[in-house]
């Protein structure tokens, strides 16, 4: 008859099994990080659509109560106009203005209103446009250069209100 030796036994893992376990570990990392840095940049997108959709329906109301948009700079790569004209209406405000029209929150904003640039999450700044050749020609272009950061005046992956 066969006795088996208690001191025989197994107590400890393999180097083969510890790799195999390393090794599973490691793949299932590495797709969480790519997983989470689409999901990451989806959300900023989302929040660049939900910021641009709520300004352009701030400017809106502006529009209807001064029968004209804010005004913008120069060059349109800021909204430094835009901003002010929605929240303070600038040092006078005209006759017939009713704002403010938005509220901001202090981290979509770089420096403070009157000289306030409107930032997108990738912090870089929207771009505001009044006299657009294409786009949103009866009104206003507003983008953000998306993430990116390069302005391709509302192409490649450039996140537009048109």
């Amino acid at each position: 008859m066969l006795k088996i030796n208690n001191e025989m036994k197994r107590t400890a893992f393999t180097l083969v099994e510890i790799l195999t376990v390393l090794a599973i570990i490691s793949i299932m990392a590495g797709i969480t990080v790519v997983v989470g840095q689409t999901i990451r940049n989806k959300t900023k997108v989302s929040e660049t659509k939900a910021m641009i959709a709520a300004t352009e329906t701030a400017a809106s109301m502006y529009y209807s109560d001064l029968g004209s948009y804010p005004a913008e700079d120069s060059p349109t790569t800021t909204c430094k106009g835009l901003v002010t004209g929605l929240v303070t209406g600038g040092s006078s405000p005209p006759t017939g203005w009713r704002g403010p029209y938005i509220q901001f929150d202090a981290a979509d904003l770089s420096g403070t209103i009157p000289n306030a640039n409107l930032i997108d999450p990738w912090n870089n700044s929207y771009n505001y446009d009044l006299s657009p050749s294409s786009g949103n020609t009866a009104s206003f272009n507003l983008w953000s250069n998306g993430p990116n950061g390069t302005n391709n005046s509302g192409g490649s992956d450039d996140i537009t209100n048109w």
